[in-house]
């Protein structure tokens, strides 16, 4: 049996590309514009799930963010629901549990913006 040299250090494969360093303030504009803020993710976490009703819920978008998909876009679903989601798609999901996800969003982000202008969170359930 033949043995293979040691690797020496600083041997291994280059790299073709540099890496780039992380863009901070792009990266907290981008979450800003997906999820809203920091209140707004904590308030949706703590609301029942809109397909089964299980606590505590994820943020879920209803159009992804590649689409153009912002805060006023997301729902709060389970863990469970919310991977259901994802493994068939949006609108096979929709259909399956007989929802307008569009529509429920829509819902959401007036009760969101609502309570923020009164001054307090407003479910409306």
């Amino acid at each position: 049996m033949r043995k293979s040299p040691p690797i020496k250090r600083g041997s291994g494969p280059r790299r073709s590309k540099r890496i780039k360093p992380v863009n901070r303030a792009r990266k907290a504009k981008r979450w800003r514009t997906s999820f809203g803020s920091h209140e707004r993710v904590e308030w949706m976490q703590q609301l029942n799930c809109c397909v089964c009703g299980r606590t505590p819920c994820e943020v879920a978008h209803v159009r992804s963010r590649g689409a153009g998909g912002t805060a006023a876009d997301t729902v709060p679903l389970c863990g469970r629901c919310h991977r259901e989601q994802h493994a068939v798609g949006v609108e096979t999901f929709a259909a399956r549990h007989d929802l307008d996800l569009t529509a429920l969003a829509a819902k959401y982000d007036r009760w969101w913006t609502t309570g923020l202008e009164s001054g307090r969170w407003v479910l409306g359930f």
